[in-house]
């Protein structure tokens, strides 16, 4: 195409609790980051979607210069792939929940998920709090791990997340048939 892609992935382990060990899987994964040395390019385990673009946009830490040595390295290497992360969610069906309260500070990460997930080249927010954050090359890999009673409430065919694409835009891994 005309243009560089930097593409996302959505990904969601769905199992009932107790029957397949989602976490497990998921923790070797992020041991196996941690020891290859990306650790740094892994996203906070919870945040605020106003916070994860703040992250994302590479803003220094006003208190860099105060960090021992060790971890203003690690800030560095962070810095260095700001708008590139990766983003495990343990227990995401309470995250979903959230997301559907209207006074809940989660409740703009769909919308934002959608956003990141379009492949954008830029994507600049602005509040007279904040200023402006500006996201170059924005990429996120997010995994969540829930049960098939948390996204019940979600998933109905009339469901908004249908319709504005957020859902379209995961992966579902579920056991098969043959494992149940």
């Amino acid at each position: 195409g005309p243009r560089e892609v930097y593409p996302t992935l959505f990904l969601a382990l769905i199992s009932d609790s107790g029957l397949w060990t989602k976490t497990e899987a998921a923790s070797i994964g992020l041991k196996m980051l941690r020891r290859a040395g990306c650790g740094h390019l892994l996203a906070p385990d919870r945040t605020t979607p106003q916070f994860l673009l703040k992250f994302m946009s590479g803003s220094v830490p006003y208190i860099y210069g105060r960090k021992p040595v060790d971890e203003q390295e690690h800030i560095q290497q962070s810095l260095a792939f700001a708008a590139q992360r990766g983003w495990f969610y343990e227990e995401w069906g309470n995250m979903l929940k959230q997301m559907r309260r209207a006074d809940s500070p989660q409740s703009e990460l769909n919308k934002l998920l959608i956003v990141l997930e379009g492949g954008a080249e830029t994507f600049e927010t602005g509040t007279i709090q904040r200023g402006l954050e500006r996201v170059v090359q924005p990429y996120l890999a997010l995994l969540g791990c829930a049960t098939p009673h948390d996204l019940a409430p979600f998933m109905g065919e009339g469901d908004a997340w249908w319709h504005d694409g957020f859902w379209p835009r995961f992966a579902f891994a579920v056991p098969g048939e043959a494992d149940l």
